[in-house]
């Protein structure tokens, strides 16, 4: 559903899937740009962060669904860390990710695991 708010440069439209408000110039096929970025990621089969299924599966494959540092087996939550974060400038190449276990991974991030 699109509604304009204004005429000219000052009209506004609805993001057809969060429905914020957004100038014309911004929606993007009726969209706004975290909704279209977040689809065109579904389309591909990518996660939220930008890592692809296949790669956290290869990576848990390469770690024998073990955590690295504590040695914990897939019936604990195991998640794919990256060495050097994404923020810092880290990609999601191989060499850049392990497996840890909640507990390893909360450890990771200075937090307490819960």
């Amino acid at each position: 559903m699109v509604v304009i708010h204004a005429k000219g440069a000052d009209r506004k439209q609805f993001c057809s899937d969060c429905e914020r408000a957004f100038s014309v110039r911004e929606l993007y096929r009726g969209r706004c740009p975290r909704c279209a970025q977040r689809k065109w990621q579904e389309r591909r089969g990518v996660k939220s962060g930008w890592m692809s299924q296949a790669i956290r599966e290869r990576v848990l494959e390469r770690d024998s669904y073990r955590c690295t540092v504590c040695g914990a087996g897939a019936r604990h939550q195991l998640k794919v860390h990256h060495v050097i974060p994404r923020s810092e400038g880290g990609s999601n190449r191989m060499e850049n990710l392990r497996t840890l276990c909640h507990a390893c991974h909360e450890a990771a991030h200075g937090k307490s695991a819960a």
